[in-house]
């Protein structure tokens, strides 16, 4: 079983605790520093622009991890952002992020839009 990117034991089937996805993706930013802001484009040619800076939210930690673990010898500039990850971080954060703008962008991210992102 995969979530947003993390593997899990087959036995655990669909129900995989949260915590063990959160404390997972902890562990896959530890070495990660000086991330002030995750840049998103959106939209059919990307014209839309989002700068989320929320970075010790479920959402910013897992935005983080996604694009370092996501084709990790690309180590600047944005990198496309995979449906399936972004609804199971969204799903997540709306149980742990109760703050407005991450709730708004957990919404913007279960829409069908194409994503890039970028750390900044």
């Amino acid at each position: 079983m995969f979530i947003m990117g993390f593997q899990f034991p087959a036995s655990m089937g669909n129900k995989v605790d949260d915590n063990l996805v959160i404390e997972k993706m902890e562990e896959s930013i530890k070495g990660v520093s000086g991330v002030k802001a995750i840049k998103l484009t959106h939209g059919k040619q990307f014209e839309n622009e989002v700068m989320y800076e929320k970075t010790d939210t479920v959402l910013g930690k897992s935005l983080i991890s996604y694009y370092t673990m996501q084709d990790p010898h690309i180590t600047e500039g944005s990198k496309y952002f995979i449906y399936t990850n972004r609804y199971q971080m969204s799903a997540l954060s709306k149980k742990f992020d109760t703050d407005p703008e991450t709730q708004a962008m957990c919404k913007l991210f279960d829409g069908m839009d194409l994503f890039k992102l970028e750390l900044v």
